[in-house]
């Protein structure tokens, strides 16, 4: 138990937040973030984000995506941009109270 606990507190302040990406000012997509890897390129570190499937929740594929791009702009702007949530139930809520409202037509 002890192992484990210290194992948790070693994991990156990401793993495990929720994610959804914002285009043309809804939701295009939505993951969750796995892990975060160091990287020595130029980019920085890269978070490993898993895509979720819209009506099941289940995961799709999974990208590489650069630390400095997870901050970019969110749903107040019309431009491309990530919200971070605590979790998967944070970011489920916050789609079931506001963001299906606001979600890309494909």
């Amino acid at each position: 138990m002890a192992s484990e606990n210290k194992a948790k507190s070693q994991l990156h302040p990401l793993v495990g937040r929720g994610v959804h990406w914002w285009k043309d000012g809804a939701i295009s997509h939505q993951g969750c973030i796995l892990a975060v890897v160091p990287s020595n390129s130029t980019m920085g570190d890269l978070a490993l984000v898993e895509y979720l499937e819209w009506i099941s929740g289940t995961p799709t594929y999974q990208c590489l995506v650069p630390l400095s791009v997870l901050a970019s702009v969110g749903p107040d702007n019309v431009q491309p941009g990530w919200t971070l949530y605590d979790d998967l139930s944070h970011m489920n809520g916050y789609y079931d109270a506001v963001g299906k409202h606001k979600k890309a037509r494909s």
